[in-house]
């Protein structure tokens, strides 16, 4: 993953989100941590501290905090973190935003719940990578706590996306979305060109590569299995699979 190429998305990322059905994923997510704070006894779910992973422009982040959780995010995108630092601080949510890579988690301390949504999880291309991420659940995630996460399906992937174009005008910007689908390593690659309209017939080009790779179910399970973890709940539809471990 390159900072770069997520900084490019930064402006428009909101505008993709708004067209997909993020809503759903988030409600799910937030379910399952609303059951957590019951079972856990905690009481007052804002004691409750979650860390939102590769939380973008902070829409999770601002949804958590409106249910009264006390909300880390990180991300690897310094102008996802601005954007998401200004969301929170408008609507008079005091959210801390840590700039790391996922996969290289330096957390100052413990927390209670870990959130990986709108397929983030797929940005992490190499199992390597995906296996840090989780083993350093063991060191920043409380006893009992969870990791709720969401991911893309293997038909999103190779049917919707596929090798397609797709064009988005929307906010002063128009978008051309180059997709290829690589059927041998199941890996989904979009290439973005993205104008901004300055003044008059003046735009402004930038471009951004974004690859997500598929995993199935049983290579969520080794990992999981490998970093002593368990998958205890599980959702899913055409286009995503939530999971809820602990």
């Amino acid at each position: 993953m390159s900072a770069s190429e997520y900084d490019v998305l930064a402006p428009v990322y909101d505008t993709f989100q708004n067209q997909s059905e993020t809503e759903h994923w988030y409600e799910l997510a937030l379910e399952q941590i609303r059951r957590y704070a019951r079972i856990s006894g905690d009481g007052d779910a804002g004691r409750l501290l979650v860390c939102d992973l590769g939380c973008g422009t902070g829409e999770m982040c601002l949804r958590l905090a409106q249910e009264g959780y006390d909300v880390i995010g990180v991300d690897l995108s310094e102008d996802m973190l601005n954007i998401a630092r200004e969301k929170c601080d408008r609507a008079g949510y005091d959210v801390l935003f840590l700039r790391q890579d996922i996969t290289k988690l330096d957390m100052y301390g413990t927390v209670d719940v870990f959130v990986c949504m709108t397929d983030t999880i797929n940005h992490i291309t190499d199992r390597k990578s995906m296996l840090n991420m989780v083993r350093s659940f063991n060191n920043f995630l409380n006893p009992g706590g969870i990791f709720v996460f969401d991911a893309l399906s293997l038909e999103h992937l190779r049917d919707t996306l596929g090798n397609n174009q797709f064009i988005v005008e929307e906010n002063g910007y128009f978008i051309v979305w180059e997709n290829t689908y690589r059927s041998r390593n199941k890996t989904s690659l979009s290439e973005f060109t993205i104008f901004r309209h300055e003044a008059d017939n003046l735009y402004q080009r930038t471009e951004c590569r974004i690859t997500e790779k598929h995993y199935t179910d049983k290579a969520f399970e080794s990992l999981l299995k490998e970093s002593n973890m368990k998958i205890i709940s599980k959702f899913e539809d055409s286009k995503t699979e939530t999971s809820h471990t602990r």
